[in-house]
């Protein structure tokens, strides 16, 4: 189950397990602070929620869709931007 992320302009279409690294990665550089959900619509199968993401001393936007299957919810993009 491969996941489209975009981490400030660099967009990937990766693995779970390269997902996870590159997240990583950003949270190393960008410490979070605090986080809350501004906005979430849709309806099964497909979801999506914005929310304000404080790390680093920075303010991003993140976007996140989820796709609802028989066997759970799967994150199908993710996007963090600066604000």
């Amino acid at each position: 189950q491969n996941l489209e992320l975009d981490v400030m302009g660099s967009v990937n279409v990766c693995s779970k397990a390269q997902a996870r690294q590159i997240l990583k990665e950003f949270f190393t550089n960008y410490t979070p602070r605090s986080f809350n959900i501004a906005y979430r619509s849709g309806k099964a199968p497909m979801k999506y929620a914005i929310g304000n993401l404080n790390a680093g001393g920075e303010k991003f936007r993140v976007t996140l869709f989820v796709k609802t299957q028989e066997d759970g919810n799967f994150i199908q993009q993710l996007r963090i931007e600066r604000e």
